[in-house]
């Protein structure tokens, strides 16, 4: 993966649709990766706008407070589910 993530891989092919789902399933827009640059800094080197719009556009979601992507997993069949940030 030459120090990339999913969605740094994404942001280097300008691949929207696939840097949204990665985000919807809990990508972490801020993770550096190996390569030591965000997805966001890949995208802006490689003219990615349509990846840059959906970056800028999680980005503001991130900061708006919404739980909605948190689930709560039942791990190897425990009893409780601890709550998950709150």
């Amino acid at each position: 993966t030459y120090g990339m993530t999913p969605l740094h891989r994404m942001a280097s092919n300008n691949l929207a649709a696939g840097a949204k789902m990665l985000l919807e399933a809990g990508a972490d827009a801020s993770n550096k990766g190996q390569i030591g640059a965000t997805p966001m800094s890949i995208a802006r080197d490689s003219a990615a706008s349509a990846v840059i719009d959906v970056l800028r556009d999680a980005e503001r979601k991130s900061t708006s407070g919404s739980k909605t992507n948190v689930i709560k997993l039942n791990v190897m069949g425990s009893k409780e589910v601890p709550e998950i940030n709150g």
